[in-house]
């Protein structure tokens, strides 16, 4: 004889979490992105502030945690070369009624730069992301980051952007500059 597991009723006002809620799925999603860069070449740590396309938002702070495949790819005839990453991180609540809430952010995407230019180079990067939830400032569970930095030695700097592509409403989005090292 099989059961059949129901989940509790819905009751008014109250939230069942059984464990699956959306940093669940996210830390899912993560590792299972991580699983094919084992053999990744590049930790980095990132931090920094975020800005709000609100106005009357005020910046807040904001980490993430980027993996680099040690494989890079060639492209246009060798003129670029491709990095697949996943990153997974933070943008912390504002300090206002109900703008405390955080966003958790993970998911995978390219960086692109120069090939010959070793530790010190430009870059761009672009990722799909999924998000915990809606703030103020990012509404949707699926999240685009476009950014542009530069690299020397063990250090890095970006500016990253971060919204919906205006796939639901509404779409202010977070600009965010980033200190990062690697390892």
């Amino acid at each position: 004889m099989t059961c059949l597991h129901l989940p509790p009723p819905a009751v008014a006002g109250v939230r069942h979490h059984g464990g699956h809620g959306p940093h669940a799925l996210l830390l899912a999603g993560f590792m299972a992105l991580l699983a094919p860069m084992t053999q990744a070449a590049e930790f980095a740590i990132e931090g920094g502030q975020s800005w709000s396309g609100r106005s009357e938002l005020g910046s807040t702070h904001v980490a993430f945690v980027q993996i680099g495949s040690g494989h890079r790819h060639p492209l246009l005839r060798g003129k670029l070369e491709v990095q697949p990453i996943v990153t997974a991180g933070v943008v912390k609540g504002r300090d206002r009624g109900t703008h405390r809430r955080d966003a958790w952010l993970a998911g995978a995407g390219l960086r692109i730069m120069r090939p010959g230019h070793g530790r010190r180079h430009w870059f761009w990067e672009s990722c799909v992301l999924a998000s915990s939830g809606d703030t103020p400032s990012l509404s949707g569970n699926l999240q685009f980051a476009n950014g542009f930095g530069y690299a020397h030695g063990s250090w890095e700097v970006k500016a990253r952007h971060i919204s919906n592509a205006g796939l639901q409403g509404p779409n202010h989005g977070e600009t965010m500059l980033l200190m990062g090292y690697h390892f």
